[in-house]
């Protein structure tokens, strides 16, 4: 099923629109498809798109949608559970532009920020004063402060800080209307349009005074409806005020529009210990939360094993996973993280273990961390935990509705237990984690959509589900909001007095129902408009260039499932593009939902371009460096880069590749002919204005110099420790390490020698196929593979090598991944065990640290800095852990993200300015605030950047290693 096209009316006036805002306004069927999703099942297209440049933007587009009765819908990171921020209006992204700090002022502890100010961000800036904002939702690397604001966001610390609403002082807020005023604390006799807006709230409030207090439930976390139990409490209880800014907070975008708001700061605890115990299940961990909580933690978070053997298989965390204490050897059922703050480590760890002895916790299943790293990791667990189990499996979806349960503390283990009980008898198993501390448990049982009987009874136990909460005084919308998932079970909730209460506060603010408007008031069935029944099922015949699970390219595109993950701003590699351009379109999330779209036909305009031939599609994959980070780093595991080059290679159809893509694609083979004629190679490149003419040829950056052939191949290597029967190990001589820099093959000869290893040297028949694969050439990348790997094979066989070292990166991936994946004629046998025996230098050093057959003496250079390529972010605890077996105790191995080269993209004139944005935010200002020792880095490409836009000279991890040899 086609997304829909753009209604008639608004059709002829998104011209006008795009002229009143000064930012981007987007209606194309694409960028409409790119917001019709978020991280909920819903699926609803937008009128447009529009990225206000300011806040007088954005009061300008409000004001033109009034007068145009247009719906408007803010929205954030585009995270949202229950489906907020999915619907038919003008959604405004405030991400792109309306995303900085105004004014931070220690003093006084309060930061003015724009709605699209990512919550990271304001804590780093915030911590520079030894401050913190105290809500710290699970997204923290991504969620906007709109967002949080939108949706009264809470997270691990809402047990000491509270939700968001308690955070916000004031908010320069829109209104439906057009008027801009800063709304805060209000006495309702105040004369303004402010004092206005509270009388009109407390004419509502006081009538239905008895009814509130019997309806609203009293447990820490409820965001369902709009706050009138707040605004009673004030009138009854505070000064008299109505605190209007906080009434905004929760009210998901449907009463005013954020434009800036003044929000709370808290001191940043000195010292943490995070406390782990392990249990046999979920029940037990449970039933020891209520004391765990009388101990004074500021975070108590319970995840399941469905979490944790999720996180075990996703090699990024597997790591991690093993720092749980186990069980008799085996994983836990269930865990609980348990935080302290204290002024100092050892009063955290003293109360963590006064904390287990009190609850009666066995000290043999629990672990106490201190090393804020290792709390990181930890707690990278959890708070991927969402991501990590809601990939879909077909039909099978994990569906949102009930995860926002929040009863009191003292009866979440008795509540826990019986809503199990409840979720098996429909004959589901429930996935738990929890905000255990403030009692709100977050359960999704997987459902098969495509089953009638399977949506009712999901129907049954949704009400089941309202009546057992509501019998344990809790609230059924605890923290992700209402949306369209939530609507009618909170109406239930409160009761049809209130509901009515809840339209008079609209129809006050908002009168003629234009902000996102459906959410808050609506009684919408939960089960339509799900992304799943627009959809079709992918063609079973259709060949591809790649090996790919059932349902093939489109099944892997839809296994995103919107957690955005993809839009952090630091950490990780994911998604440089996105970071240096902030526009969703280009981030590993707006690109598998272009390629959902374009592959499912979603696109489609009854004769329009074929799925795989689309200029909009190629246009948002064009930024796209293949860093591969999405591969390992997104918890569905999506992987951009072999979609990419999928959708590539069949977007010709047949076609011949441009001369440009031949050129740069074919660049690993260019080089390694012209080593065959190395002085004349060399004598044309260095004629003046070569590198020019090949710039305008191929349509490269003219500025940035083209790499150059070594004077001379790579020495023969000697053996100078290593005895005669020594175990051997194979180095590759790739294209770009042997021709570019043959001096890293030598020291890496070097330093295996040291360890005592034989070394013999290996060159493929042809090339790796990188290039190929990067430029959607997959069908020369085929016929290398095939040429290429059964005689590298029996070469290590011949040699009886024991490991192949890869010195480049992205050649090592391409041996790991691409040999096994793509579709050639070479045996899996074949693949599997080449992929089984490479890995880099650094890898094999560690891995292999207990059976080296000899130490050399080394001595390093302080200050060493070392940048992991993209393609191996995973072994960056490998590289960390072997410079601490050597010594090496001040080297710094960066969490940077892609240098911004990758390849032949930053030599590509349209990335030029992209490619040093991306260099900037990664290694640059590194290299700008100076490296007192060498800067390593063992990808070519990232050698390069750092010495085209650097001015710095990056070496490989053999080189050091070589130079440290006494």
């Amino acid at each position: 099923m086609s997304l829909p096209q753009l209604d008639v009316r608004f059709a002829s006036l998104v011209g006008d629109l795009s002229r009143v805002v000064r930012g981007e306004v987007r209606a194309t069927t694409l960028d409409r498809g790119l917001f019709a999703a978020d991280a909920s099942p819903y699926e609803v297209a937008p009128l447009a798109v529009a990225s206000p440049r300011d806040a007088e933007d954005l009061q300008g587009l409000v004001a033109w949608c009034r007068d145009h009765d247009v719906p408007v819908l803010p929205r954030g990171a585009g995270t949202s559970l229950a489906g907020q921020s999915v619907g038919e209006a003008v959604v405004v992204d405030c991400s792109t532009h309306l995303n900085r700090i105004l004014h931070l002022d220690p003093e006084a502890r309060t930061a003015r920020v724009e709605p699209g100010v990512v919550l990271d961000d304001l804590r780093r800036a915030a911590g520079r004063h030894g401050l913190t904002f105290g809500p710290d939702v699970s997204t923290a690397t991504h969620a906007t402060l709109g967002g949080m604001m939108g949706n009264a966001s809470a997270g691990a610390s809402s047990i000491i800080h509270g939700m968001t609403d308690e955070h916000v002082r004031s908010i320069d807020a829109v209104l439906a209307d057009g008027r801009r005023l800063e709304l805060g604390a209000v006495d309702p006799s105040n004369r303004g349009p402010d004092g206005e807006l509270a009388r009109g709230l407390e004419s509502i409030v006081r009538p239905l005074a008895d009814e509130i207090r019997a309806r609203f439930p009293r447990v820490a976390r409820n965001v369902g409806g709009y706050r009138l139990d707040d605004v009673l409490h004030r009138l009854e209880h505070g000064d008299g005020s109505v605190d209007l800014a906080r009434f905004l907070v929760g009210s998901e975008g449907t009463l005013a529009v954020t434009a800036a708001a003044t929000v709370r700061l808290v001191e940043r605890p000195a010292a943490k210990a995070l406390l782990v115990a392990s249990f046999e299940g979920v029940p037990p961990a449970c039933s020891h939360v209520k004391t765990l909580v009388d101990a004074g933690p500021a975070a108590v978070e319970l995840m399941d094993a469905f979490i944790i053997d999720a996180a075990a298989d996703q090699p990024v965390f597997a790591g991690d996973v093993a720092r749980l204490p186990g069980l008799g050897g085996r994983r836990p059922g269930a865990v609980l993280l348990v935080e302290f703050h204290a002024g100092d480590r050892e009063t955290a760890r003293r109360d963590a273990a006064e904390a287990v002895a009190r609850a009666g916790i066995d000290p043999d299943s629990t672990v106490v961390i201190d090393d804020p790293a290792a709390q990181a990791r930890v707690w990278a667990i959890r708070t991927t935990g969402l991501g990590l189990i809601s990939k879909p499996d077909g039909n099978r979806q994990p569906m949102p509705g009930l995860e926002d349960c929040g009863v009191p503390v003292d009866e979440l283990a008795t509540f826990q237990r019986e809503f199990d009980a409840l979720i098996r008898s429909h004959g589901w198993q429930g996935v738990f984690y929890a905000h255990a501390s403030v009692g709100l448990l977050h359960v999704r049982p997987r459902i098969d959509l495509g089953s009638g009987g399977e949506r009712d009874a999901f129907m049954r136990l949704r009400e089941e589900t309202l009546d057992l909460v509501l019998r344990h005084g809790g609230s059924i919308s605890g923290e992700h909001g209402d949306g369209r998932v939530r609507g009618d079970l909170v109406a239930r909730m409160y009761g049809p007095r209130i509901v009515e209460a809840f339209g008079e506060v609209k129809r006050l603010f908002d009168p003629r129902d234009l902000l996102n408007p459906g959410n808050k008031t609506a009684d919408r069935h939960p089960l339509e408009d799900l992304r799943f029944d627009h959809e079709v099922a992918p063609d079973p015949v259709e060949s591809s260039f790649f090996h790919w699970p059932e349902g093939g390219p489109l099944e892997a595109a839809r296994a995103c499932n919107g957690n955005g993950l993809c839009r952090r701003h630091e950490g990780g590699a994911m998604c440089p593009s996105y970071r240096a351009m902030l526009d969703e379109r280009h981030s590993t999330r707006g690109r598998a939902n272009a390629l959902r779209l374009a592959i499912g036909g979603r696109l489609q305009d009854g004769d329009g371009p074929a799925i795989w031939d689309r200029e909009d599609v190629g246009e948002v994959l064009s930024k796209c460096l293949s860093c591969k980070a999405c591969r390992h780093e997104c918890p569905s595991n999506v992987d951009l880069s072999k979609l990419k080059a999928e959708y590539t290679a069949r977007s010709r159809n047949g076609r011949p590749a441009s001369l440009r893509e031949r050129a740069l694609g074919r660049a690993g083979l260019h080089l390694r002919r012209a080593g065959r004629f190395r002085s004349l190679a060399r004598a044309i490149s260095a004629v003046p204005g070569v590198d020019r003419l090949l710039a305008g040829v191929l349509g490269l950056d003219p500025r940035r110099p083209l790499p150059r052939l070594a004077a001379h191949p790579a020495r023969e290597a000697v053996a100078t420790h290593a005895r005669a029967d020594a175990p051997v190990v194979a180095i590759l001589e790739d294209c770009f390490t042997a021709e570019l820099e043959p001096r890293v093959v030598e020291d890496a000869s070097t330093i295996l020698d040291a360890f005592g290893w034989r070394v013999a040297r290996v060159r493929l028949a042809t090339c790796c196929g990188r290039p190929q694969v990067s430029s959607g050439l997959l069908e020369e990348a085929r016929a290398l593979v095939e040429s290429s790997a059964p005689a590298l094979l029996r070469e290590l066989d011949g040699l009886e090598a024991t490991a192949l070292v890869v010195l480049e990166p992205s050649c090592l991936s391409a041996l790991r991944e691409e040999w096994r994946e793509l579709v050639t004629d070479v045996p899996e046998s074949v693949t599997q065990r080449i992929a089984s025996m490479a890995s880099s230098l650094e890898v094999f050093l560690d891995g292999h640290w207990d059976g080296h057959p000899r130490r050399p003496e080394m001595r390093f250079p302080p200050g060493a800095v070392i940048h992991p390529h993209c393609h191996a972010k995973l072994d960056r605890e490998a590289t960390t852990r072997l410079m601490e077996r050597l010594g090496i105790e001040d080297a710094t191995v960066l969490d940077s993200g892609c240098c911004g080269l990758a390849g032949s993209f930053g030599y590509r004139r349209e990335n030029a300015e992209l490619s040093r944005a991306i260099f900037d935010q990664s290694l640059g200002a590194t290299i700008e605030g100076g490296v007192e020792g060498p800067l390593v880095a063992a990808g070519t490409s990232c050698r390069h950047q750092c010495l085209d836009l650097g001015g710095a000279t990056a070496v490989h991890p053999a080189s050091v290693l070589a130079g440290a040899l006494v």
